[in-house]
């Protein structure tokens, strides 16, 4: 495939570059950084524009926290300028990144998703007996910066755009020359991308053995008739990833599909899914720092409500129903009297000041497929709603202080 050049000016073009404004102040407008930029939209805009142009526009000067989902990851936030340039270099580049891709792989893509990833994989569980799991150590922050840009040089030729991803990925690392930010959305399509190698050496070593694969991110699984493709396989696949790609695997792990596949937070079988022991706590445990958040007035019952719809639905993609409901029907009890003064035990026991608020969906069936959220094996719950203190994730229940 050739490669393409004369980006630059699309990326910068003023009705982009709006649009951009648009998808990254999605669910964020009342937030001051947002607010202020569109105070002053179209002279933002075009400050952006020269700024892009001329090879000068700001990268970096991230800000980062900690969440634990359940292991410790730092998200790296940039600043609300640069993430609406992501958008702006997105919406020209990604179809060209996309054209990489082989069919098989779910994440960061539209129409597929990690309910499509869970569909494919449950199909394959049906006609295969033997599997093999595979997970990248660290994958984001080991992305090597110099084979990354390798990859984007064999898609562009445009120098000026090449030169601002450069900027974009030299701009955060974990080790020298290595990691890419969690939550850049430039940085999910580009680690995507660059796991293309990964998926293009199994289909090579796919030919006449019958495999099949799906992978979500560095989420992936490989069936087959014979565990003995597997094994050589999984040999293959030690020499190459170090090698190859400069990455290290954490896990490859071959069962029978009889046994459960493990993947995306469940546990696959021939006939259905289930959701896996630490998604069950995870859930449990959310709800119960929902519940205590709307109790200490720190967050909206609107906002806990849609927070826990999106979390049963996220549930639901898994045979969950008793589950689901056993967790979500003792919970969201807040003061009916009284929204000033969080109601303590004592005085809702005495004065029964406790009512259950709007019933909550244990079998809420819709959820939406978000093809730009940070895309890691933690990431695939729902995002905290709009209005959350400081616009972070929900925090582990042991990360919130007790009042």
């Amino acid at each position: 495939m050739k490669r393409v050049g004369h980006l630059l000016a699309r990326i910068a073009e003023p009705e982009n570059l709006r649009e951009a404004f648009l998808r990254a102040s999605r669910a964020k407008s009342a937030k001051p950084d947002v607010l202020a930029f569109r105070e002053n939209l179209t002279s933002c805009l075009s400050v952006m524009r020269d700024q892009i142009l001329s090879g000068e526009v700001p990268v970096g000067g991230y800000r980062q926290f900690r969440v634990y989902d359940p292991k410790e990851r730092v998200i790296t936030v940039a600043p609300f300028a640069q993430r609406v340039l992501h958008h702006a270099i997105l919406r020209v580049c990604e179809p060209y990144l996309e054209n990489k891709l082989v069919p098989w792989t779910y994440a960061c893509r539209k129409g597929k998703g990690r309910l499509a990833a869970l569909d494919a994989a449950a199909g394959h569980c049906r006609r295969q007996a033997w599997y093999l799991k595979l997970d990248i150590r660290k994958y984001f922050d080991s992305v090597p910066h110099d084979r990354l840009l390798e990859r984007l040089h064999g898609i562009f030729k445009d120098a000026a755009v090449l030169s601002l991803l450069e900027r974009i990925i030299r701009s955060h690392e974990v080790t020298p020359g290595c990691g890419l930010p969690i939550g850049n959305l430039t940085s999910q399509h580009l680690a995507n991308l660059y796991l293309g190698g990964l998926d293009r050496f199994i289909d090579q070593e796919a030919g006449g053995k019958g495999l099949a694969t799906v992978r979500y991110m560095d989420d992936s699984v490989v069936w087959a008739a014979s565990q003995v493709d597997l094994q050589d396989l999984r040999v293959r696949l030690r020499e190459f990833v170090p090698m190859g790609l400069g990455l290290e695997l954490k896990q490859e792990r071959i069962g029978r599909v009889a046994n459960g596949v493990p993947f995306l937070g469940c546990t696959l079988y021939a006939g259905h899914r289930e959701l896996n022991r630490r998604g069950r706590q995870r859930f449990q445990k959310r709800i119960a720092l929902l519940d205590r958040l709307v109790a200490e007035h720190r967050l909206t019952e609107a906002h806990a409500q849609q927070r826990a719809t999106a979390m049963a639905a996220y549930a639901n993609t898994a045979s969950t129903l008793r589950f689901r409901r056993n967790a979500l029907q003792s919970h969201f009890r807040a003061s009916a009297m009284d929204w000033t003064e969080p109601p303590t035990v004592a005085s809702a026991a005495a004065a029964g000041t406790t009512m259950r608020t709007t019933a909550l969906s244990p079998t809420a069936t819709t959820t939406t497929t978000r093809t730009t959220a940070t895309t890691t094996s933690a990431s695939v719950w729902p995002a905290a709603p709009e209005g959350f203190p400081d616009g972070e994730p929900l925090p582990e229940p042991a990360a919130v202080p007790l009042r």
